[in-house]
């Protein structure tokens, strides 16, 4: 949590020329931090949408799932999480998780994740986003063989997915500054699965 100090230490130190041993101090230092609520209540507007590359897919069919993040500001987003929720009937491919950031430098806060289930959320600490920062997901999941077959699916929402979708994968941002729109915070993306067409002979 934050605090009105934050606590800081001198990972290590060196010297130019002579120095009386003991009058470095690498130890424990407090730094006071000013405005700590802005922390908190600082706006910024932040959503997530979601696409797949298939749509109706076949049992067995390898989906690639893009999921877009953005800060539209107008402050920097603080302790950023994003949350997915993958449809019971689909298998993640190990791996399978890329993340590009607009702003380079910050790829790597993007990268490190943690599955539990079917959920997996992002596990670095104290994700940020700058304004007008974009981060771009992809992975992917493997439709099961007993997935419902109906070729049911559709565009996505932020409200859900169509009735009776055969997939339905949702995913949901959140920060700890104010958003000041929640409403483009989730994003529903249905996809359909199409049944075997199976042909008998009479004979």
């Amino acid at each position: 949590s934050v605090g009105g100090n934050v606590k800081t230490s001198l990972a290590s130190a060196a010297t130019i020329g002579t120095c009386e041993p003991g009058k470095i101090n690498t130890g424990n230092q407090e730094v006071p931090l000013l405005q700590v609520g802005d922390f908190y209540t600082t706006d910024v507007d932040i959503s997530v949408i979601k696409t797949d590359d298939l749509d109706p897919v076949n049992p067995g069919d390898v989906i690639t799932y893009t999921m877009l993040v953005h800060n539209a500001g107008p402050s920097v987003a603080n302790n950023v999480i994003l949350t997915d929720n993958m449809d019971p009937n689909v298998t993640y491919v190990p791996d399978s998780w890329m993340a590009s950031s607009t702003i380079t430098a910050n790829d790597v806060m993007w990268e490190s994740i943690s599955i539990t289930g079917q959920t997996i959320s992002t596990a670095t600490d104290n994700i940020y986003m700058k304004i007008g920062e974009t981060v771009t997901i992809t992975y992917k999941v493997t439709v099961n063989a007993d997935a419902p077959a109906t070729s049911t699916g559709g565009i996505g929402s932020t409200t859900s997915c169509v009735t009776g979708a055969d997939l339905c994968n949702f995913v949901n941002v959140s920060t700890i500054s104010d958003d000041i729109n929640l409403a483009n915070n989730n994003y529903y993306q249905p996809t359909g699965v199409k049944g075997l067409n199976i042909t008998l002979d009479p004979s």
